[in-house]
């Protein structure tokens, strides 16, 4: 998890650091293990779901750094 409790903290690092993370569908993974797959998956999940609550752009990101 990002946060926990009712931590509303938000470091711009980890807005742009979430931004840039590759994205994947399963037809074009790498040949990863399944525990491997598992977690790129649910990071995959929490980022976007992390980037949707706090709905800024790369450049308002930067300006946040």
């Amino acid at each position: 998890r990002l946060s926990e409790g009712e931590d509303t903290f938000v470091d711009g690092a980890i807005l742009a650091a979430a931004r840039t993370l590759p994205t994947w569908s399963d037809g074009d993974m790498p040949p990863i293990p399944s525990l491997e797959r598992k977690a790129v998956l649910e990071l995959q999940e929490e980022c976007q779901q992390f980037l949707a609550e706090f709905p800024t752009t790369a450049e308002h990101d930067q300006q946040i750094l």
